[in-house]
C-alpha cells in the first residue's frame, strides 16, 4: 500500500471513529439530562408545596416531569404508600401432571423512608423501581397481592410542619405514557392536598 492509500484510510478510520463517538456521546447525554431534569423538577415541586404553603393561594398547580418507571410520592405518616398497579401470569403445579395459570394482581406500595423521612411528612422521587417485591399482604383466592416494592435510587426532603397532608402518588411506568402531568395544589382545614389535574 502507498502513502496516499495508508493516509486515505487513517483519514475514514479517524472519521468513522469520531462518529460513533459522537453518537454514543449524544445518546448518553440525552439519556442523563433526562434523569437530571426530572430531579431538577422534583425539586422544583418541593419548593412550589413550600411556598404553597406561606402563601395565602388557596389552589394551584405545577407541571410534573418524570422518567419512565419512576414515581413522586406524598408521605403525611410513617406508612407505606400505594403507587402502581401490575399484573404477571404465573404457572402453579400443585400435583405432578397438573399446571394452572394463574394471573396475579399486585399492588405495588413504597414504603416510608424512616432513616430519611425521621417520622415527618416528607415527599420522595423514586428513580428507579427495584424488579423484585416483599408480599405483606396475599388475598390467592381473588389472585390479589399487596407488596412493598423497593426504591433503587430514592431521593426525599421533608414537608414544612405548619400543614398536614393527604397522601399522593404519581407514577409513569413506561415512555409510551405522558412524562409531563398537571398536577393541583389546594389548602383547606389546615390541609395541603395534589391531585391529578
Amino acid at each position: 500500500m502507498n502513502k496516499k492509500g495508508i493516509m486515505l484510510h487513517f483519514i475514514l478510520s479517524l472519521l468513522v471513529a469520531i462518529l460513533f463517538f459522537a453518537v454514543g456521546f449524544g445518546v448518553v447525554q440525552k439519556v442523563f439530562s433526562t434523569s437530571e431534569q426530572a430531579l431538577q423538577n422534583f425539586m422544583d415541586f418541593n419548593e412550589e408545596i413550600k411556598d404553597f404553603s406561606k402563601g395565602n393561594k388557596e389552589k394551584t398547580s405545577f407541571i410534573m416531569t418524570l422518567d419512565a418507571n419512576t414515581a413522586v410520592v406524598l408521605f403525611n405518616d410513617n406508612q407505606r404508600k400505594f403507587v402502581y398497579k401490575t399484573e404477571y401470569l404465573e404457572s402453579i403445579t400443585p400435583q405432578p401432571g397438573v399446571t394452572i395459570e394463574v394471573n396475579y394482581k399486585t399492588e405495588n406500595y413504597l414504603p416510608y423512608p424512616t432513616k430519611i423521612c425521621e417520622g415527618k411528612a416528607c415527599i420522595c422521587l423514586c428513580r428507579e423501581f427495584k424488579k423484585t417485591f416483599t408480599p405483606f399482604e396475599k388475598d390467592f383466592s381473588r389472585e390479589n397481592i399487596k407488596a412493598d416494592r423497593n426504591c433503587e435510587r430514592l431521593v426525599c426532603q421533608n414537608l414544612p410542619e405548619t400543614f398536614s397532608y393527604k397522601d399522593a402518588s404519581f407514577y409513569r411506568a413506561s415512555k409510551n405514557d405522558p412524562r409531563r402531568e398537571v398536577v393541583g395544589l389546594s389548602k383547606e382545614n389546615g390541609v395541603i392536598s395534589v391531585t391529578k389535574k
